[in-house]
């Protein structure tokens, strides 16, 4: 079915709107979490050893400041003890 004139353009801003949006959202959201403000409904605290996050397109990440690459499926483990240190 052919599109109004225009049509694409619209949606186009509106994308670009949800963008926008969705960026001052993750700001507001990373400001709390750097304020120790934690109430928020996009925060959920679970007190778990492993956690498993998968998405459908590969996402970057960082460890301590360190590349840790594009994953799609990424698991995190507490091991508490896992090594020993000799002072």
């Amino acid at each position: 079915m052919p599109r109004a004139p225009g049509a694409e353009r619209k949606k186009k801003m509106g994308h670009t709107k949800r963008i926008l949006a969705s960026t001052m959202a993750m700001a507001t959201l990373a400001a709390k979490v750097l304020s120790h403000d934690l109430s928020s409904e996009y925060i959920i605290i679970k007190h778990t050893k492993k956690a498993r996050f998968i998405f459908d397109e590969p996402e970057t990440w960082t460890f301590d400041g360190e590349n840790g690459g594009a994953h799609s499926d990424i698991c995190f483990e507490n091991c508490p003890q896992a090594i020993t240190l000799i002072y």
